[in-house]
C-alpha cells in the first residue's frame, strides 16, 4: 500500500514535471508567436516606461511656436544657465524663473553658441528681447539687462525670435510637466 502511494506520488511529479517542461520547451521559444508575444511585451513596456519619462516643460507663444525647455530657478542654476553648450536645437531653450519680478541683466559669458533672449513680465508678456548675441570673446563680456522688471527669461538659439515672428507684447503661456515649484 504505501509502494502504491509513492509510486503515484513519484507518477504526479514526473506528470507536472513533463507539464512545465511542455510549457517551456525550448522548441516553443523558437517559434514566431513567441517572438511576436516577447517582442510586443518590450514594445509594450517600452512605452509605459517611455511615456512616463516623456514628461515635458513647454512654452508656447502666442502665434503657435512651441519651445521645450530647461528650467533655472536657483541663483547657481541661472548664473551657469547655457554655458559651454555646443549646441541648441531650433526647439529647445531655457527658460529662467525669479522667485519674484526683479531687473535682471544676463552675458553672453562662457557661451559657445549665439542666442535670443525673452525677457517675460510675471502675467507671462513678451517685454523685451535681445536677437543674436554672439559669444563673448573679450574681458569684460557686454550685459543685456531688462528695461523693466521681470519675471521669466528665455534662452533660445539664436535667429529664433526673427524665423518664428515674435514680438513685444505677445503672450506666452507655460506647460510645466516636469517642474516643481519651490514654495
Amino acid at each position: 500500500m504505501k509502494k502504491k502511494k509513492k509510486t503515484e506520488k513519484v507518477t504526479a511529479r514526473k506528470n507536472k514535471f513533463t507539464l512545465l517542461k511542455k510549457l517551456f520547451d525550448v522548441s516553443f521559444h523558437k517559434t514566431k508567436l513567441f517572438q511576436f508575444v516577447l517582442a510586443l511585451f518590450v514594445f509594450v513596456i517600452l512605452v509605459i516606461f517611455f511615456d512616463a519619462i516623456s514628461l515635458k516643460n513647454k512654452v508656447f507663444f502666442e502665434n503657435g511656436y512651441s519651445v521645450e525647455v530647461e528650467i533655472r530657478d536657483d541663483d547657481q542654476g541661472r548664473a551657469l544657465g547655457l554655458m559651454r553648450r555646443k549646441y541648441l536645437a531650433e526647439n529647445k531653450g531655457m527658460l529662467f524663473i525669479f522667485e519674484n519680478a526683479t531687473n535682471a541683466s544676463f552675458w553672453m559669458k562662457n557661451m559657445t553658441i549665439p542666442l535670443d533672449i525673452i525677457y517675460l513680465n510675471d502675467e507671462h508678456f513678451i517685454v523685451q528681447m535681445y536677437e543674436n548675441l554672439e559669444p563673448c570673446t573679450n574681458n569684460p563680456c557686454s550685459t543685456y539687462p531688462s528695461n523693466q522688471e521681470i519675471r521669466y527669461a528665455i534662452e533660445l538659439r539664436a535667429g529664433f525670435i526673427t524665423r518664428n515672428n515674435i514680438s513685444l507684447g505677445q503672450l506666452v503661456t507655460f506647460q510645466l510637466d516636469n517642474y516643481k515649484q519651490k514654495e
